[in-house]
């Protein structure tokens, strides 16, 4: 506010209040000026101005610390939780840890042998239930390897820091009694605490720059992944569409006569939308089915190479690509994935016998997140900007 000098007095320039209350929404350009008093009118760029931002973004401030109040304790609860199990399953993991570590010593030498090898059984025998996550791993390896595991290196090297400064933290014991400092704390304080360490131990520029190259490698697979799975939708939507015009025609009056009038109007769009989805499932079983049968003669191709390497390495061969191009080889390769793809088929491409389905848990969150992000293309988008 630009005030000129005039016949006005000091006195009249402190008659200027412009008060604020929590109820008050009166506008800046509405308020008079004393009469004699002669100000150009322009925006109040100090006092006013301030105090009102500062007074908005208190009450939001207030509001968001009301809710991380009412939060805080369950979160405090969930820590202390999985701060529990995993207490509970480290004896367990150590035993375990020294049982496999012989056999997992043993695999490291022939790891360029034995890994391929373990892939290509599961692709034979498993590879109809995860159409999404098979071509999401053929499309990161076209379009984000080197960036995305930049990416994940920076971010296992800040985690490991956190890790560390957590560790550190556990064992100080300022008051000296015996009892560190952390385990004297409530699960509010403990989670405080151990977030604060986190904040302080990471590089939030190095941090934000992962993720958002990881985000970017994901939704170049996931703009990928949509080209290559167009076919399946639009097969579902065709499908449902003929499916749904042959059914309304001879099935709604059907069931409108045998309704109440109040759900009557209600009949034909439940039936199209019932088409719909049983098209799309079908659309999706037959993606899997296709996947199972791609999966059958690439997994035993790749097996039966990891087994001919193995055997060349141990020198039990010469010729690798002589005994490759072998017609008992060959018919091998088609008998492990005829086995494959028949069981897959006998069983069903969605049912997993257990305990494969508690292995292969990660795999199938990934094929349910790749599903979820296919449908959802623009929650990549906003977690990319």
């Amino acid at each position: 506010m630009e005030v000129k000098s005039g016949p006005h007095t000091d006195s009249q320039i402190q008659n200027l209040q412009i008060n604020y209350s929590d109820s008050d929404s009166e506008d800046l350009d509405s308020v008079e000026m004393p009469p004699g008093s002669n100000v150009q009118g322009a925006p109040v760029e100090t006092g006013v101005n301030a105090f009102a931002v500062e007074k908005f973004v208190g009450g939001d401030l207030k509001s968001f610390e009301k809710v991380l109040n009412q939060v805080a304790p369950y979160f405090g609860k969930t820590v202390n939780s999985i701060d529990n199990v995993v207490d509970a399953l480290t004896p367990y993991y150590a035993i375990f840890a020294r049982l496999l570590g012989p056999a997992l010593s043993r695999i490291e030498q022939y790891k360029e042998e034995v890994l391929p090898g373990l892939f290509g059984l599961c692709l034979v025998f498993f590879g109809g239930h995860f159409p999404a996550t098979l071509a999401a791993v053929e499309s990161f390896r076209t379009f984000a390897t080197e960036k995305t595991l930049s990416c994940v290196h920076e971010l296992c090297h800040q985690g490991r820091r956190a890790r560390l400064s957590i560790e550190e933290d556990n064992r100080l014991d300022l008051d000296k009694n015996g009892i560190p400092d952390v385990d004297e704390l409530g699960s509010n304080e403990r989670v405080s605490r151990r977030l604060l360490l986190v904040l302080q131990s990471t590089e939030p520029e190095k941090v934000n720059e992962a993720l958002k190259g990881i985000a970017a490698a994901l939704t170049a697979v996931v703009a990928s992944l949509r080209l290559k799975l167009a076919h399946t939708s639009t097969l579902g939507c065709n499908l449902g569409s003929s499916l749904s015009t042959a059914v309304v025609s001879s099935l709604v009056p059907t069931l409108e006569s045998s309704v109440d009038d109040v759900y009557k109007p209600w009949v034909k769009h439940g039936v199209a939308y019932s088409c719909q989805v049983i098209a799309m499932s079908l659309a999706w079983w037959m993606q899997r089915l296709l996947t199972a049968v791609y999966g059958g003669f690439k997994g035993s191709k790749i097996c039966v190479d990891s087994l001919l390497r193995y055997a060349q390495r141990k020198g039990y061969i010469n010729d690798l690509e002589s005994v490759q191009g072998d017609s008992r080889v060959l018919y091998g390769t088609m008998v492990l994935a005829g086995l494959g793809i028949s069981l897959q088929v006998r069983r069903g491409v969605e049912r997993m016998p257990f305990p494969f389905n508690l292995i292969f848990m990660p795999a199938r969150i990934s094929e349910w997140l790749l599903e979820f992000f296919i449908s959802h293309p623009g929650v990549m988008e906003r977690i990319k900007a």
